[in-house]
């Protein structure tokens, strides 16, 4: 059974407008986590020799406290 390979090429964040930032500046990726209400990553996917790209896309990133769910950790 082959795995699924997936390799992150970018993360947008969806918020209100902050500026620009640099993916490296660590942060600054922490605040734009922060103020965000999710993110969407774009990916390229491998699996059998082929490749494919696509969106996830995470709307919880600050977590759930009552469903256990933790804050996303991005970067650094």
């Amino acid at each position: 059974m082959e795995a699924l390979t997936p390799s992150e090429i970018e993360a947008i964040f969806l918020a209100t407008g902050m500026g620009c930032w640099a993916d490296t500046d660590v942060a600054s990726l922490t605040r734009a986590v922060a103020g965000s209400f999710g993110f969407d990553q774009h990916f390229r996917f491998e699996l059998n020799g082929e490749t494919g790209h696509g969106i996830v896309e995470y709307m919880v990133t600050g977590g759930h406290q009552r469903y256990g769910i933790p804050p996303i950790r991005t970067g650094g």
